[in-house]
């Protein structure tokens, strides 16, 4: 009777392995769950949080095939390092143009790629299909990896693992076989992995990591003398076209700071709480207490489980893992956040590669011969679990409003995700009344910031309030002198209030800051010909034309000059 009952278990597993995890349906698999999960994302729109900056207002470089080389010579955001980022970007607007379409179908096959090359790497450190296979699904699906999916910026963190995925299996086969083919590509894709985000100089470290904890008896430390050499001459390599390429770029000296590591170690304990139970998820995070009180309570409930369960964990196998976590997490850890007043304190996006460590240490976990009936159990409720909040979370990417929206709810002391919901309210939708009760939460969360006092001004003057806007526009530029917006605005209030003469400085300071403001130059060759000042009003117009400042045909006409 027993020996029956095994039997049919036997068959009956035989038949679910034949159907997920022979030859090369774990990949079809894995396509087809990461294309189902995150198709609603191919008809997003952009969203204006650095997409604008990387696609909408570089767009007439990105549509130059030929400025591919050119993107190894120049940084991001004048800080960042990341060609591969821009080259990608360059091969979308080939063909989608400023359709948002392409971009987020690259996004999910990006994520798709990555998810099948983890299962690679799974089935290798596990040395088993089927638990490599749940780890792979369970990254594919995971809620923490939304961002990097549905968001198009966040495409940097799925073209990083990529690399690095990609590259491990090379070293993996390195280290079985010795042979120079596999390391060679091992080390080319390391280099890429560096050209698409800086967090891969830690690679090496798990790289030796690896073979300490898993290989040290077949394994010759003297045999990786020449692999570190190699390793370091990449960096080095790598390095210097980083520096070739941001020398003439803003300073980020203090960018990276041990200070700023004490001061977000509640960022790591968050996303590692975020990691075992994702919820609380943001666009847009900044520290709360709630959050790092769970990561914490998460990470003490896991770190019991494991010491109760001892017998049947192997703690080299977890130990790596939580390596793998910590180490591409920390790269992170010493970058000086923005002001926590204005911006966020962290992306989630940025735990897309560390989350493969613990998806790792949970699918060694899983136990394919014993407790058969629980894993059956587990896994479709994890699953649907997953499935549910990455459905929800990725609706949060649709476009401008939706993400906005979010950041100011998930992050209520972000005042910069209200200043951009004022403007989304303000400049799209006409809603004077949200976008000035938007501005108005930003500028107290941060009151000394000058762009949000000036905004609020604006919605103050279109309701007709000038003497609420004129308060706002003066604080503006007390608390920035070179604010140029605030001081056209103040300039026009007070042409209004006929102060002719406060007008006409402010507006002559509004170009000294910035001389390609052409409404600048347009109000004042009016005040100064209905002032009657037409020799004035001419060395403005002179000045607008040297300047190459497009004006108005009627201001043209009155004067019938050429570029002098």
């Amino acid at each position: 009777m027993n020996y029956q009952r095994t039997a049919v278990q036997s068959q009956s597993s035989s038949g679910v392995e034949k159907v997920f995890l022979s030859s090369w349906r774990p990949y079809c698999w894995i396509a087809f769950t990461g294309i189902l999960l995150y198709c609603p994302a191919f008809f997003f729109n952009f969203t204006q949080f650095d997409d604008d900056f990387l696609i909408l207002k570089n767009y007439d470089f990105l549509s130059k095939l030929q400025n591919i080389p050119v993107a190894f010579r120049q940084p991001v955001f004048d800080l960042y390092y990341r060609p591969f980022l821009t080259v990608s970007l360059i091969l979308d607007a080939q063909l989608g143009h400023l359709s948002p379409f392409i971009y987020h179908l690259s996004n999910v096959l990006y994520h798709v790629i990555a998810s099948m090359l983890l299962f690679g790497v799974l089935t290798s450190l596990l040395n088993s299909r089927s638990r490599g296979f749940f780890g792979s699904v369970l990254f594919t699906i995971h809620p923490l990896a939304t961002q990097a999916v549905a968001w198009i910026p966040g495409r940097n963190e799925s073209l990083l693992a990529i690399g690095i995925f990609s590259s491990f299996l090379f070293f993996l086969s390195f280290v079985e076989t010795k042979k120079n083919i596999t390391l060679a590509c091992h080390l080319l894709l390391f280099f890429c992995a560096l050209l698409t985000k800086e967090t891969a100089v830690v690679f090496p470290f798990l790289c030796l990591s690896y073979c300490y904890i898993f290989t040290a008896a077949k394994f010759s430390w003297k045999e990786l003398f020449p692999v570190a050499f190699s390793w370091l001459v990449v960096i080095i390599i790598w390095y210097e076209m980083r520096d070739a390429a941001i020398n003439h770029a803003i300073s980020s000296e203090n960018l990276v700071s041990m200070q700023s590591f004490f001061g977000n170690i509640p960022i790591f304990l968050e996303l590692a709480g975020k990691t075992f139970l994702p919820v609380r998820l943001s666009a847009y995070a900044t520290v709360s207490t709630v959050s790092t009180v769970l990561g914490v309570a998460i990470i003490l409930g896991v770190a019991s489980w494991l010491v109760n369960r001892h017998e049947n964990v192997n703690f080299r196998q977890v130990f790596f893992s939580l390596l793998w976590f910590a180490l591409f997490l920390l790269p992170v850890l010493f970058v000086t956040p923005t002001t926590n007043l204005r911006r966020y304190d962290y992306l989630e996006h940025r735990a897309y590669l560390p989350l493969a460590g613990i998806i790792f240490m949970i699918a060694s976990l899983v136990r394919t011969n014993e407790h058969r009936l629980k894993s059956k159990i587990l896994f479709p409720v994890i699953a649907a679990a997953c499935l549910l909040l990455s459905v929800i979370h990725q609706q949060h990417f649709r476009d401008p409003l939706a993400l906005w929206t979010h950041a100011a709810e998930t992050s209520p002391k972000a005042a910069h995700a209200f200043f951009h919901l004022g403007i989304l309210y303000e400049d799209n939708s006409g809603d004077l009344a949200r976008a000035e009760q938007a501005y108005t939460t930003a500028a107290e969360l941060d009151p000394n910031n000058s762009e949000y006092r000036n905004n609020l001004g604006s919605v103050y003057a279109r309701e007709g309030g000038q003497q609420r806007a004129k308060e706002e526009f003066q604080k503006a530029t007390a608390l920035d002198p070179g604010n140029q917006f605030a001081c056209y605005n103040l300039g026009s209030i007070c042409f209004i209030e006929n102060n002719f003469y406060a007008a006409e400085s402010l507006w002559k300071r509004t170009i000294a800051i910035d001389p390609k403001f052409s409404n600048a130059y347009e109000q004042l060759i009016q005040l100064y010909l209905n002032e009657r000042q037409r020799e004035d009003a001419e060395k403005i117009y002179r000045l607008a034309i040297r300047n190459e400042i497009p004006l108005e045909e009627n201001l043209k006409r009155v004067f019938r000059i050429t570029r002098p």
